[in-house]
């Protein structure tokens, strides 16, 4: 198997999946925990040490995890991360990282999100708070939902088989509808599959 190359590293869906828990923590209310963490982890970036990069990264999703419980990425998001790592850049890699998770993302409230889409504000409530929908923050009562869910989504709903993205070396991905949702394709390593433009 090849070394994934960085715009594989970038448009892979654990990278983003990553990047958007740590954007969540960092753009909710300010957390020093989380703040000295991630600080912690930049100046662990060089010169790169991969134990001590992991140890600063592992202490970072602790503390976005004690602050945000729903908020945490999943064994294969960690695991897809370190095969990043592992590649021949890892000090880009993890500069991609930071400028990915260090950019503002808009965010709508599950009744804009259901209005633009023509679904249930419920299920945007609900997946949100069952961690589906990683980025998404609560403040008080109320769940912010990162937009490109509801771009996604609107796609879904015209029955189109790409989704847009501009993480995509195209703007696009090819999607498969789950029966609830358009879904990024994958290749066998995890990779979302670009779409041509038509």
């Amino acid at each position: 198997m090849s070394k994934p190359t960085l715009t594989d590293i970038l448009t892979n869906e654990h990278f983003q999946s990553i990047a958007a828990v740590i954007r969540g923590a960092r753009y909710s209310d300010a957390h020093a925990p989380i703040e000295d963490a991630y600080a912690a982890l930049v100046k662990a970036t060089r010169p790169y040490k991969p134990d001590e990069w992991l140890d600063k990264f592992s202490d970072l999703q602790l503390k976005i995890g004690e602050q945000f419980p729903d908020m945490r990425p999943t064994n294969e998001d960690i695991v897809g991360l370190v095969r990043g790592l592992d590649g021949e850049r890892p000090e880009t890699t993890m500069a991609m990282l930071f400028a990915y998770a260090s950019a503002p993302e808009e965010r709508m409230t599950p009744a804009e999100i259901a209005a633009a889409t023509g679904t249930a504000e419920s299920g945007w409530r609900n997946k949100a708070a069952a961690g589906e929908l990683p980025g998404s923050i609560k403040k008080g009562k109320l769940w912010l939902i990162p937009k490109r869910y509801a771009a996604a989504r609107s796609n879904g709903s015209q029955r189109q088989d790409v989704i847009s993205d501009p993480a995509s070396p195209t703007g696009l991905w090819l999607a498969k509808w789950d029966g609830t949702d358009w879904v990024p394709q994958t290749d066998a390593d995890g990779m979302r599959i670009p779409a041509k433009p038509k």
